[in-house]
């Protein structure tokens, strides 16, 4: 029987390989399967911004850009399944007293995955608004989960944590209605900004040596992420034909950054 830390990481192996061969099922055994999003969603020419080229004839119109999101999966569930444990544990951690960071941080990566795997399956107007309602729900937590825990550095109070559920909630429903009004060339920035910087502040006033090269790690993926959504939005290094795709990229070491961050939160302590 799996215990301790191995047990979270499994099963989201397990389900992460079910939901990519349920995922695929569709655009492997559908013939015109894109006809399914013409006639639930109006399209938008627009939206196709990305170097992977969009296969309208498929189910799936950009494969290489719909499947890397798994790794939001992934990291999500092993997310959930670490809360479930802080959940029956006695360890005076931070992130142990207040394991629902755990699980709201574990969902708004499903959702990310949801939300952007459905955007870039279906290459629709309402899947665009689906992905960037889920990327503000996972770029807050961490901005927000960091000042909580500067807080708690103060002296510890119970019911601060849910001052500051409030605050997260209150900052993605905002964002979420105002997608569409402000650019997220400035909001996007301006959110990554705010947890380097303040997960910098964390770890000045509350970290430990092992928190600090997952801090550094968070960081240094979230810049190459950066990288790879740069290189794509400019075409650079872009083959349309093959499977490498940098806006995959982009999912990918986006998903690993918000792992590294949550091994951060675990070792601030």
């Amino acid at each position: 029987m799996l215990r301790g830390s191995v047990r979270p990481f499994v099963i989201a192996a397990v389900t992460t390989l079910v939901i990519a061969v349920l995922l695929a099922l569709p655009d492997l055994i559908t013939q015109d399967g894109a006809d399914a999003w013409d006639s639930l969603f109006t399209e938008r020419n627009t939206l196709w911004y990305f170097c992977e080229p969009p296969q309208i004839d498929r189910f799936i119109r950009q494969p290489s850009d719909t499947y890397s999101n798994l790794g939001f999966l992934f990291v999500g569930v092993v997310m959930l399944g670490f809360a479930q444990r802080d959940r029956k544990s006695r360890a005076p951690t931070f992130i142990v007293r207040n394991w629902i960071w755990s699980v709201l941080y574990g969902w708004a990566l499903v959702l990310t995955f949801l939300g952007s795997g459905f955007f870039h399956a279906s290459l629709t107007w309402f899947g665009e608004w689906i992905d960037l309602v889920a990327v503000f729900a996972v770029g807050w937590l961490p901005v927000v989960v960091n000042f909580h825990r500067l807080q708690e550095a103060q002296g510890p109070q119970t019911s601060s944590r849910w001052l500051w559920l409030a605050v997260y909630l209150a900052l993605w429903l905002l964002s979420s209605y105002s997608i569409f009004r402000v650019k997220a060339w400035f909001t996007f920035p301006a959110v990554l900004g705010l947890i380097g910087l303040s997960s910098v502040w964390v770890q000045v006033r509350c970290g430990t040596r092992r928190s600090r090269g997952w801090m550094m790690g968070s960081i240094g993926l979230t810049l190459l992420a950066i990288m790879w959504f740069v290189f794509d939005i400019k075409r650079i290094g872009c083959d349309p034909e093959s499977w490498f795709q940098p806006h995959a990229m982009w999912h990918l070491t986006n998903a690993a950054a918000a792992g590294c961050f949550y091994g951060f939160m675990r070792r601030v302590g």
